[in-house]
């Protein structure tokens, strides 16, 4: 079985997440992570999300669990307030059916070429999971 580290994604651990994220072309071709983010990040060129992301990070409105293996950064598991993360999927309905909004949403999850199918996903929820209990809980949803 494969040990796994997770750290929280903050201006330390920035060149880490760069790192993987431009290891694999910016992740769903220049993602970086920023959809459900909104606000200017669905037109934004790869340099440009790049640059969103990395000033959210250090202003520290931005979460994802990091996940390590052997001091490489080899995934991650984005989560947030509904404020930090405002954009999802199938909004009406999900709105519709759960008119509260939750404290926290998991949107993403990524595991690096050559990582994929070795439980990274499972280590990368499980450290959201425990950033979400450091930052006081609350209600968590999968959108």
């Amino acid at each position: 079985m494969i040990e796994y580290e997770t750290k929280p994604l903050d201006a330390s651990t920035w060149d880490d997440f760069a790192g993987l994220v431009e290891e694999n072309n910016g992740v769903w071709g220049g993602c970086w992570c920023m959809w459900y983010h909104g606000k200017g990040s669905a037109d934004a060129s790869a340099e440009e999300k790049r640059a969103m992301k990395e000033a959210r990070v250090k202003a520290g409105e931005a979460h994802a669990a990091l996940v390590y293996h052997d001091d490489k950064c080899v995934g991650w598991c984005q989560f947030g307030s509904p404020t930090e993360l405002p954009r999802i999927h199938n909004a009406r309905a999900y709105q519709k059916d759960n008119p509260n909004l939750p404290d926290w949403r998991i949107t993403c999850f990524f595991s690096g070429k050559g990582h994929r199918g070795r439980g990274i996903a499972s280590a990368a929820l499980a450290g959201a999971i425990a950033q979400i209990k450091a930052l006081g809980s609350g209600l968590i949803t999968n959108r």
